[in-house]
C-alpha cells in the first residue's frame, strides 16, 4: 500500500510545474506588515487573503502588548494546550477589552 501511494505521488508534478512557470500561489514571502497592501518580491500588492478583519495588526498598542506578553510569558507554551495549558493572561491583562468590541478607547 505504501509503495502504491509513493508511486502515485511521484507522478503528481503539478506543484513543481506551477513553480517553474512562476504561477505557484502558495507560500509567498511577505516583507511588510499585514495591511491592505503588502510587499511581495519588492512590489506593493493588494492583500485579499488576510485574516486581519479588525485592522489592529499594526496598531502600536497591540504591538506593545505583544512585546510585553513575550517578556512575561515567553514565545509560546512549549507544547499542546491540552497538556500544558493555554497562556490567556496576556489577553486579560494587556489588551483593553474595549479594543475587542471595536472601540478605540481603552
Amino acid at each position: 500500500m505504501k509503495k502504491l501511494l509513493q508511486a502515485k505521488l511521484a507522478k503528481y508534478t503539478a506543484p513543481q510545474e506551477a513553480q517553474a512557470a512562476g504561477v505557484y500561489p502558495y507560500f509567498r514571502a511577505i516583507s511588510s506588515e499585514q495591511e491592505p497592501e503588502v510587499i511581495i518580491n519588492g512590489k506593493k500588492v493588494l492583500m485579499f487573503g488576510s485574516n486581519c478583519y479588525s485592522g489592529l495588526v499594526s496598531d502600536p498598542r497591540i504591538k506593545e502588548a505583544a512585546i510585553e506578553a513575550i517578556r512575561k510569558y515567553g514565545t509560546g507554551c512549549a507544547g499542546s494546550p491540552f497538556l500544558n495549558g493555554t497562556l490567556v493572561g496576556f489577553f486579560r491583562e494587556r489588551i483593553p477589552p474595549a479594543l475587542w468590541c471595536g472601540s478605540t478607547s481603552g
